[in-house]
């Protein structure tokens, strides 16, 4: 008997549970099919202004020609993305239905002191406001109201946790906010010393403390590292005086230079200024005027060496490129040139001969792929071998200058080498060096049978 009464109570529970759902969800004033559900009829590009105040702290930003700005609760470059999506959550921002026409308690819904309340100015001075009150039963939707309208709305609660991002979120995490595809010169200003870089066409090149070609795979790692650079922990409350003393001398300052102009400039200073948090140093956007702090391991791509820095091809070109080699060595010279039919030709004075293409650009192939071994910065020309050199080779480049490579003496299985465009000279490994092997005799063409 107590097992059937038992029964019976839960059968009754759940049908009352059923019930109240179902009013939950198709109970109050109801909207005609085909009527707009939208709460606000506003464009997003025409919010300037958004305010957020949860739980009595606000956060409010302004829309300029390129970005947000905080206002509160400190002012600060705003994120550009989050800002812009809650702008567009605004516009679009519908309601589920009419929960009550007039209501007389509006404790209910938790709409007398509502815990989250948004207002926004358009770009001509309209002001709207939106209130979001408690939960509904089920949990999935909330109470609202709507500016001055008297109605209590249910929305959803994927509309109304689009507006509970903390300030952190709000606010532009990136150390440095560059795209780093647009980035035309870099400056890295570091205790080893200064090192420049430029961007000619698609390659990076070294200008300070030597000028030649750079490693353009090593430059796009810090530049990438740099734009995703992530905050650690903003320094808003800490006192600007003693902020100012802990930061201490630059120790580091990172300078990018964008397409138009534009400059992203960061500064580090004192590593682990805060015994409490260590493993962290202090930093400065110099645009933004804003200290904060970023993990200690982000210098470490700033200490590259320079060597590691420089690039260790010989020479940058591509076979296709070239439309004549000279090849200059123990006193014989030998001259080859491409023809308009891309044809390769020897020029001699008993009269051209026709090459095979494969041999050439594959010689071109092996002297474009020697690497750098070392680098030797004040180059003497006697004592390297260059006066003469052991071999000259000169390539005629289409749309460049011409290139011309000097080979010198060897010493531990090392050959000297110098590149005419850059100041420097370098040193390959001779075995790579002997296997270039250039031998035009071998490489004529041969007439095929039919």
């Amino acid at each position: 008997m107590k097992f059937k009464g038992t029964l019976v109570l839960i059968i009754l529970c759940a049908l009352l549970l059923a019930v109240v759902l179902l009013l939950d969800k198709n109970g109050g004033k109801s909207d005609g099919a085909g009527e707009s559900k939208q709460l606000f009829k506003v464009e997003e590009g025409k919010i300037r202004r958004i305010a957020l105040v949860r739980d009595g702290a606000t956060v409010a930003a302004v829309r300029g020609d390129k970005q947000w700005t905080i206002e509160q609760p400190v002012r600060a470059e705003g994120n550009k993305d989050e800002w812009n999506g809650l702008a567009l959550a605004l516009s679009a921002f519908d309601f589920e239905r009419v929960v009550e026409e007039q209501p007389k308690n509006l404790g209910q819904y938790g709409l007398s002191n509502p815990e989250l309340v948004i207002t926004f100015e358009l770009d001509k001075g309209e002001v709207h406001k939106l209130e979001l009150g408690a939960p509904n039963f089920s949990g999935g939707s909330y109470f609202a109201r709507r500016g001055n309208d008297p109605k209590v709305y249910l929305v959803s609660g994927y509309s109304r946790d689009k507006f509970t991002a903390g300030l952190d979120r709000l606010r532009e995490g990136a150390a440095m906010k560059f795209d780093m595809y647009a980035a035309t010169a870099l400056q890295l200003d570091r205790p080893a010393g200064t090192v420049q870089f430029r961007k000619k066409d698609w390659n990076w090149f070294l200008e300070a403390p030597v000028a030649g070609p750079a490693d353009d795979n090593e430059l796009e790692t810090i530049l990438r590292q740099c734009s995703e650079l992530r905050v650690q922990d903003h320094l808003d409350e800490a006192d600007p005086a003693l902020l100012k003393k802990a930061f201490g001398p630059v120790r580091y300052r990172v300078t990018v230079t964008l397409e138009k102009g534009e400059q992203q400039v960061v500064e580090i200073g004192a590593a682990d200024p805060f015994p409490a948090n260590s493993g962290q140093v202090l930093a400065l956007n110099v645009a933004r005027t804003d200290y904060f702090t970023l993990p200690l391991t982000a210098v470490a791509a700033l200490d590259a060496p320079l060597d590691k820095l420089r690039s260790h091809d010989l020479a940058r070109f591509y076979p296709f490129e070239v439309k004549g080699i000279t090849w200059d060595a123990s006193g014989s010279k030998s001259v080859l040139a491409k023809n308009q039919a891309g044809q390769w030709v020897w020029k001699r004075k008993e009269g051209a001969a026709s090459l095979d293409t494969a041999p050439v650009d594959e010689f071109l192939g092996r002297l474009r792929d020697l690497k750098v071994t070392a680098f030797v910065d004040l180059p003497d020309p006697t004592r390297l071998g260059f006066n003469p050199p052991a071999a000259r080779v000169i390539l005629d480049v289409e749309n460049k200058a011409g290139i011309t490579l000097l080979f010198g003496s060897v010493a531990n299985g090392q050959r000297h080498a110098r590149n005419s465009e850059y100041a420097y000279a370098v040193r390959v490994d001779d075995a790579a060096w002997q296997s270039l092997k250039f031998e035009p005799a071998a490489w004529r063409a041969t007439a095929k049978k039919p």
